[in-house]
């Protein structure tokens, strides 16, 4: 995912659903990196599915037009950016338009690459696309010898990489298919994480939850000293004090209905128990300790449809 960064928000009110809180301010990767702090890399594939019907385009004139059944997700349970696209895949009822294989939750000793190994654990998957044994040779196949990340939305007739951006998957997903399961479901299409009247709250939340909750977690974790853990930690729960105040007061980020907000911000908050509380450190507080969060989350998992068929805790604590 792409670093984000914004500015303080006010309090919650219903007209700017972000909480207040200290945004990471820009600087220099590199002097970032000696000062011992996680830096992501960022995507560098970036096409995008189109649908034809709602744009009255002519589909031969588009390089991914789209088409059920023609696309695939390469993700990873246990990897939170991989998550949100599975979340959005099953949320949105796409699971028999879009295929997708589950790699192993464990990289290879000898590359760290992403693997298929079904032989090893039967709850994943092999490549039923390829037939790799790595995701590393998706990229190689398309010419890119540099990344080997998940997710990656993979074209089956063409054989290329549409996107490796996990924030323009979810987004994808939720526009190309709209024309098909609307077809298919003889109604406005189903669900829509992202209503234009609430296109501007969840753009504002997003690149917060980013920088504060998603990859904050993140930037404690992988810290290389403990003044830059000790700092990124601070950060991080001063994030989860908001949403305390946020969720108070609403049912979901944008108020009575699910967007695209919610799936961003759930892999973080489901995973902090299981795996951060330990894994990265981040010992200061549990969720069920917020009482307004937790009630969010078990919200999400009992009573969103998709939610928790699209979620393996298993994976994610190994």
């Amino acid at each position: 995912a792409t670093t984000t960064t914004t500015a303080a928000a006010a309090a919650p009110t219903t007209t700017a659903p972000v909480p207040a809180g200290t945004a990471v301010r820009p600087a220099d990767a590199e002097a970032r990196k000696r000062r011992g702090e996680f830096v992501r890399g960022e995507s560098t594939m970036r096409s995008y599915i189109v649908d034809c019907d709602a744009e009255n385009i002519d589909p031969s004139s588009v390089e991914f037009p789209a088409e059920a059944g023609r696309y695939h997700l390469y993700c990873s349970y246990n990897c939170p950016w991989s998550h949100r696209c599975l979340l959005a895949r099953s949320v949105l009822g796409l699971d028999d338009i879009v295929s997708a294989d589950i790699v192993y939750y464990r990289r290879d000793d000898e590359h760290g690459w992403w693997q298929f190994r079904p032989d090893l654990d039967p709850s994943t998957d092999a490549d039923s696309v390829n037939n790799f044994r790595f995701v590393k040779q998706l990229y190689e196949k398309d010419g890119n010898d540099k990344e080997k990340s998940v997710p990656v939305l993979y074209d089956k007739r063409l054989k290329k990489i549409v996107n490796n951006e996990s924030a323009e998957i979810v987004r994808i997903l939720n526009t190309a298919f709209r024309s098909i399961l609307r077809r298919r479901r003889g109604d406005g299409g189903g669900v829509d994480l992202l209503p234009d009247e609430h296109y501007s709250h969840v753009e504002y939340f997003n690149a917060w939850t980013y920088t504060m909750i998603n990859n904050g977690a993140y930037r404690a974790g992988f810290s290389s000293s403990q003044q830059a853990h000790a700092e990124a930690a601070a950060r991080y729960f001063d994030a989860l004090d908001r949403l305390q105040l946020l969720f108070a007061t609403r049912r979901f980020v944008c108020g009575a209905r699910v967007t695209e907000a919610d799936l961003r911000l759930f892999p973080t908050i489901v995973r902090h128990d299981a795996v951060y509380y330990v894994r990265f450190r981040l010992t200061k507080r549990r969720i069920r300790d917020y009482a307004h969060v937790q009630r969010w989350l078990r919200d999400m998992w009992h009573n969103v449809p998709g939610v928790a068929a699209a979620t393996n805790l298993v994976h994610a604590k190994r």
